[in-house]
């Protein structure tokens, strides 16, 4: 199994988690506790961005530039209990759109990415 299968198998559990949360702060606060740096499934997905970013199969179309890139991994699907999964590599603090994200959101996603 490749790499990206690995990374679309391994969020289908947390997606049949959260598939019926509604977003917010309560829930933010949940997925950190839970989820967080740390947790088995943050490293292994972040393992497998990683990968997938150094293989050229993750966040490989650049939207505005180097600095923004992404990539649909999977369409929805019931495989995936219709959700999507998108591979985002953003720069830590300005996308070319001019939107900012503090870097703690970057590295929540999947740490530090190689630039």
């Amino acid at each position: 199994m490749d790499g990206r299968e690995q990374l679309i198998e391994r969020s289908i559990p947390f997606l049949d988690e959260v598939k019926n949360m509604t977003a917010g702060p309560e829930v933010e606060r949940w997925l950190n506790e839970t989820y967080g740096p740390g947790s088995a499934l943050y490293e292994d997905l972040s393992r497998l961005i990683k990968q997938g970013v150094e293989e050229g199969w993750a966040a490989n179309i650049e939207v505005g530039g180097r600095r923004y890139r992404r990539s649909r991994l999977c369409d929805p699907t019931e495989r995936t209990l219709n959700f999507s999964i998108t591979a985002v590599y953003m720069d830590s603090q300005r996308r070319p759109d001019g939107h900012r994200r503090p870097r703690r959101r970057a590295r929540r996603c999947a740490g530090e990415l190689p630039r």
